[in-house]
């Protein structure tokens, strides 16, 4: 009987051992042979994830094909807070290696304490990276991704933009065309070792590259090189706030060069104020001054008003218009007679007022309308502002009178030298832009600027004919804009000066000016428009023809003398 029970034991525990190493096979097999779905999902929770990261941008170059914007490879550092054990070591060790409070990393990790991802520091040097992984600290790692590199750090960094920390454009080119610059995002699979620590072997490499087209900008970077370095010259001499330099085709609107100084690094965005990203020569409008004299005397002449030897009375050498008295600004400048060649090459104001008195209010709103003053330009840049102006009534007589020399108007550079491409052009309206191409493959898309209207003229060709030869009177020797003559080019275009607006009391600023000039080259068949506009010079020097005209002058002469531009028509 004894016999019989130890058999029975031993048969019973026999029994169970093969029926839970049965049980304990069978476990295995499902869970290494055929896991089920929920199993692999705690699997991959706990030893792996995938996250999609920065895809490689499209590269941007200008027009002769010399790279301005690529996308390079780098690093992010990110957290898994839920499998770290010591916050205050980990934040002690990493913030001496990326310059971040160890305070602000504890707090990340201690808010993010149940979750098992958080970015701590997008795109690090490849020194910083080494740093990461010589620390070796649990629940720390590096998943790649691409930077966006801008290869001559400020240079055309308000037309070009830049991105944000997950790769989208903010302002500029990046902005405008960030559905043709950006690619697909790209998955990479974080996997982690029994510990949970980051296997930086095991994160996959980023995909194939998806930025796979190119745009080449209508810019020319040795030209917007040196019209940077002559603004920036000007703006230094003069003790001046700012400027902006524009260099046009008048012929289709391609933008060649342009400049908004102070500028930015987009390399390292986060070191400059706000206003150092915008686009001022579009997004700012300014009072022009009197260099939209040209556009009453020509729709005067082209009414067959006046003359170019038309005499305009001037007995008192003011005007008085509702109880307020315009003068000229400069005493040498004031007379009892002018010809209306006089009044552009030594720029009126009394004289103009009454060639706009005989032309009438109506017309002098009808032909700003006809050059765009009443509109948006149209480029391809965001941020563009309408400017500003107001089409009075015809009892307004103040207000028409001074908008006829370019006070009570506020309009952006852009249209100021869209309008004045159609001087040059015969006389359509051209949209600017700054994108020439787009390049996929071997398929080349043209973006080249549509007219806004057909190829006729702006006014008859003998008044575009005269409004040219008066443009070209003023950078001769004698004219307010003498210093934009150049040697080997003849030049033509007209000074501005204008007080600046106080914002804040009404009225204008005392001894607070804008200093601008704007022309084209050459005279007889143009092939640059170029503006220049110098924003509060000293007060010792500040008209548009001292401080502006050298500068045009300069630029003209490098544009005319750039063979991509000397060739491209």
């Amino acid at each position: 009987m004894k016999a019989f029970f130890r058999n029975w034991r031993f048969l019973a525990l026999l029994f169970v051992f093969i029926f839970s190493f049965s049980i304990l096979i069978f476990r295995s097999y499902q869970l290494q042979i055929a896991p089920e779905s929920r199993v692999e999902q705690v699997a991959h929770g706990q030893f792996g994830r995938e996250l999609k990261i920065i895809p490689r941008r499209a590269s941007i170059l200008d027009r002769n094909g010399r790279s301005l914007v690529m996308s390079v490879n780098t690093r992010s550092v990110f957290l898994d807070p839920y499998i770290i054990k010591n916050p205050s070591m980990v934040a002690s060790r990493l913030s001496s290696v990326l310059g971040v409070d160890s305070r602000k990393i504890k707090a990340l990790i201690l808010k993010n304490k149940k979750r098992r991802f958080v970015w701590l520091k997008r795109q690090v040097s490849d020194e910083v990276e080494k740093k990461i992984q010589t620390l070796d600290l649990r629940g720390v790692g590096l998943i790649p991704e691409f930077r966006r590199h801008y290869v001559s750090g400020k240079l055309a960094s308000t037309v070009l933009g830049f991105v944000s920390g997950d790769g989208r454009g903010l302002s500029g080119v990046e902005s405008t065309y960030n559905e043709l610059l950006a690619g697909e995002r790209n998955t990479v699979q974080i996997k982690r070792d029994a510990r949970g620590r980051p296997l930086f072997e095991s994160v996959s490499s980023v995909s194939a590259y998806n930025g796979w087209k190119s745009l080449i900008l209508t810019l020319d970077i040795d030209l917007q090189y040196s019209v940077e370095k002559f603004l920036g010259e000007a703006i230094e001499l003069h003790k001046a706030k700012s400027g902006v330099a524009i260099v046009m085709d008048p012929e289709n609107g391609e933008i060649l060069a342009l400049a908004d100084l102070p500028n930015f690094n987009p390399n390292k965005v986060e070191l400059y104020p706000a206003s150092n990203r915008r686009v001022k020569s579009i997004s700012d409008p300014i009072e022009p001054g009197s260099v939209l004299k040209i556009f009453g005397v020509g729709e005067a002449l082209d009414r067959n008003l006046v003359s170019i030897e038309s005499m305009i009375e001037t007995p008192e050498k003011t005007v008085r218009v509702s109880g307020k008295t315009i003068r000229d600004a400069e005493v040498s400048h004031e007379r009892t007679r002018w010809s209306v060649s006089d009044l552009v090459k030594f720029s009126s104001n009394v004289a103009m007022v009454k060639l706009g008195q005989k032309l009438g209010s109506r017309a002098l709103e009808d032909v700003y309308n006809r050059v765009g003053f009443s509109d948006k330009t149209g480029i391809d840049l965001p941020g563009e502002s309408r400017g500003i102006f107001n089409k009075w009534p015809d009892s307004k007589k103040l207000e028409w009178a001074t908008m006829s020399f370019g006070q009570g108007i506020a309009l952006t550079p852009m249209q100021i030298v869209t309008a004045y491409a159609m001087l040059a052009n015969g006389g359509h309206r051209v949209v600017p832009r700054v994108l020439k191409e787009v390049h996929e493959g071997d398929k080349i898309e043209n973006f080249e600027s549509q007219r806004v209207s057909p190829r006729t003229s702006l006014w008859k060709r003998e008044t575009l004919k005269e409004v040219k030869t008066l443009l070209h009177l003023v950078v001769q020797s004698d004219g307010t804009g003498k210093n934009a003559m150049t040697p080997e080019y003849q030049a033509a275009g007209k000074t501005g000066t204008s007080q600046k607006v106080d914002l804040k009391n009404g009225g204008y600023k005392a001894d607070s000016y804008l200093s601008s000039f704007v022309g084209f080259a050459p005279v007889e068949s143009p092939r640059v428009v170029v503006y220049v506009m110098i924003n509060e010079p000293s007060e010792k020097f500040y008209y548009g023809g001292t401080v502006a005209a050298p500068v045009f002058a300069k630029i003209a002469r490098r544009a005319l003398r750039t063979a991509s531009i000397r060739n491209a028509r």
